[in-house]
């Protein structure tokens, strides 16, 4: 495990379980020394994860992970060393929860073309968050009780193929772009998402490219043209092989190299903090952290 985490979830990401004061405290415990916290759309956790981080001798870097769509596929941006009170990112965090609002019922109904019969009423966050997410929707589905008779859920139950992160698999198996519950979230183009992160500070770098684009660097290198930094080289949905791919892509270009989790607690049970399966020293990702802080 690495002492270094630069893509790790508080709750102010809907899919996120911890308090930014519950996820430092981990971070310490799990003996890190760099970490990033970096909520989808939101830097509202930012000030106080960095405040406490002191405190506990862990240097924390202010991220973001913004929602993006490039040539049709929703893509990932890091944003590192940002300043979190910028006003474009506060505007972005109001405008994405207003969205995630209102596609909360489409999602239900899309996922009951699957065959099931779920209400809102099946959700008590909603009350309180206004919100379903589609790790919600999974979730109320698989604990449900009759879910080892229905062959759609077998994948993610245990001992199935899609078990190790259940709920995250499902949201990618059928909310995810193309998929059967896929709902229009209307996200900014990866060249907005370039500009709000360069425009508040920071460093953009494209997150966890092997669950997005895989190996496709033709894609890759017309993401780097729009002004993209950085690559998360090393991730937890990475193998050796897509690791290594990455960071030589990365490195034959010049860009700064990150490893990251992408923890989130409870909504990816697999994941732990450090599981970037990063193949190089701490000491050759401290060089490139050198980078995210000075900028």
């Amino acid at each position: 495990m690495s002492l270094i985490d630069l893509h790790i979830h508080s709750r102010v990401s809907l899919d996120g379980e911890f308090s930014p004061a519950e996820l430092v405290s981990k971070c310490a415990a799990a003996g890190l020394t760099y970490i990033s916290v970096t909520d989808h759309n939101s830097c509202r956790a930012v000030a106080e994860a960095v405040s406490l981080a002191v405190q506990a001798g862990i240097t924390c870097i202010p991220g973001i992970e913004i929602d993006s769509i490039f040539e049709g596929r929703n893509l990932h941006l890091l944003g590192y060393g940002v300043d979190p009170a910028a006003e474009t990112f506060e505007a972005l965090h109001v405008r994405v929860l207003e969205r995630e609002r209102s596609v909360s019922f489409e999602r239900i109904e899309r996922v009951n073309r699957l065959g099931f019969d779920l209400s809102i009423e099946d959700f008590p966050q909603f009350e309180s968050r206004g919100t379903v997410a589609p790790e919600d929707i999974a979730a109320v589905l698989l604990l449900a009780e009759d879910a080892d008779s229905i062959d759609l859920l077998k994948p993610y139950l245990p001992g199935g193929s899609r078990s190790d992160n259940p709920y995250a698999n499902f949201y990618w198996d059928f909310f995810a772009d193309g998929k059967p519950c896929w709902c229009d979230m209307g996200w900014i183009t990866l060249q907005e998402a370039v500009k709000l992160v360069i425009d508040a500070g920071g460093v953009p770098v494209l997150a966890h490219p092997g669950v997005t684009i895989g190996r496709d660097e033709e894609t890759a290198e017309k993401v780097v043209e729009l002004g993209v930094q950085g690559i998360e080289c090393f991730s937890s949905y990475h193998d050796s092989k897509m690791s290594e791919s990455w960071y030589a892509f990365a490195k034959h270009r010049g860009l700064t190299v990150t490893a990251g989790s992408d923890y989130h607690g409870y909504f990816k049970p697999s994941v732990k903090l450090g599981g970037d399966h990063a193949t190089i020293a701490d000491e050759e990702l401290l060089d490139c952290i050198d980078r995210l802080i000075r900028k």
